[in-house]
């Protein structure tokens, strides 16, 4: 891994930081909710009375990529989800 990739890396967990922490400081205190999967997770969390937020965030994006794969009939680089292919 050259020195772009490890910056693009730490980009992403810097971000997954600051994300997390918007979510878990601000949203979910003011009970209040956020667009795409984070928003479903929050509903779903208040709704269940504690189901993590991240981990059902995860699941959807794993199966987002899993369906989009399926409709352009294969995968990106050696099976790896796009989301993560870049670092190959």
């Amino acid at each position: 891994m050259n020195g772009r990739h490890l910056l693009r890396a730490l980009g992403i967990v810097l971000g997954c930081l600051i994300s997390s922490s918007s979510i878990n400081l601000f949203l979910m205190p003011n009970h209040l909710l956020s667009g795409g999967l984070t928003g479903i997770g929050i509903i779903v969390y208040f709704m269940t009375g504690g189901l993590p937020v991240g981990a059902q965030v995860l699941v959807g994006q794993m199966s987002a990529d899993g369906i989009i794969q399926f409709r352009e009939g294969g995968h990106a680089k050696r099976g790896v989800p796009r989301s993560i292919a870049f670092f190959e």
